[in-house]
């Protein structure tokens, strides 16, 4: 008569789950199991959440005391995974690409041995989803808020661009905007206005965008901001009275300004607005001011007015009129 198996003591077995390079202990049930690992391979990132695998199949594979043939049961807290022996994975197909992203997902391998079923788990993180291709390409001018590059936005040289996708796992890869000036291509990698030519016309595309896993959203040809103008130019001023000229109360001074053509011999952006120091009355892209109006202000004698026109870009200039009020 065998005893051999009255005398098998019952032990609590320490599993090593090795996920992420690292071993972890984890005690399960009755033996006998001992030694046995849990080796994850598959794409993956270490950052503030772990590791964080995705973008491609996950592979999980049983090591150690453990012999080809044994008998065992894969699954998983969500998704799917297909099982093979002592190894398994979490394809990336559409299933998984939709449900694995967010929280943690525990894989389990239940190995039968001759005492008796053993489950062996392996937590995870996962981000299989691609980045939200909803967004779209917003501007920033220094001292203005950030706005979405609409159609036939005046653009002046400062304005940087920004794409606004978004992914709700890992993050993005930079996403890079190719400039086109009436269907022809100009510019690569386009990060700011002034690194155009100025012209009428221009659109923004984008190839493909992509999470740091290498989650994908393949973009059909086509615009993703646009069409736009970029103006470099500020408009120019000029002034009804020369330079130091003796003026009266009743002398009205009149200002304009003017916004010269693009680069490419189109339109400037134009919708040009003048200011003065001196106060005046605006009205289209002009302002007058009187001497009277002058006067009343609290100016006698010489007179220096600063007047700033502005264009529809948002490019600006100063002209500086002096004059003798008598």
């Amino acid at each position: 008569m065998n005893t051999s198996a009255k005398n098998y003591p019952l032990l609590l077995l320490a599993l090593l789950v090795t996920a992420c390079g690292a071993a972890t202990e984890i005690t399960e049930g009755n033996p006998p199991t001992q030694g046995i690992t849990a080796q994850v391979s598959g794409n993956n990132l270490t950052g503030d959440q772990g590791t964080v695998y995705g973008g491609g199949a996950v592979t999980i594979t049983l090591t150690g005391p453990v012999e080809q043939g044994t008998p065992v049961t894969w699954s998983v807290s969500q998704g799917a995974i297909v099982g093979q022996g002592l190894s398994a994975t979490l394809p990336y197909n559409d299933i998984n690409r939709q449900v694995l992203t967010g929280q943690p997902i525990t894989v389990t391998a239940t190995v039968t041995t001759p005492s008796g079923a053993v489950p062996i788990t392996v937590p995870l993180r996962v981000d299989d989803q691609a980045p939200q291709a909803n967004g779209g390409v917003t501007a920033t001018v220094p001292g203005r808020p950030a706005f979405f590059v609409g159609e036939n936005a005046e653009l002046p040289g400062t304005a940087t661009f920004q794409a606004s996708f978004t992914d709700a796992g890992v993050g993005l890869n930079p996403v890079k905007l190719s400039a086109y000036l009436r269907g022809l291509p100009v510019l690569g990698d386009v990060r700011a206005a002034g690194e155009l030519p100025e012209a009428r016309g221009y659109t923004l595309r984008v190839d493909v965008i992509s999470d740091r896993l290498g989650n994908r959203v393949d973009v059909p040809p086509g615009t993703v901001a646009g069409p736009f103008n970029v103006d470099l130019t500020a408009p120019v001023v000029t002034g009804s009275a020369p330079q130091g000229a003796r003026i009266q109360g009743s002398t009205v001074l009149t200002f304009t300004g003017t916004d010269p053509l693009r680069a490419d011999r189109t339109p400037g952006s134009g919708g040009v607005t003048l200011t003065s120091d001196q106060g005046g009355t605006g009205s289209g892209n002009t302002l007058t001011l009187t001497g009277a109006q002058l006067r009343a202000g609290g100016a006698s004698g010489p007179v220096t007015i600063t007047v700033t026109a502005t264009d529809a870009a948002g490019n600006a200039t100063t002209f500086i009129q002096t004059v003798t009020l008598e």
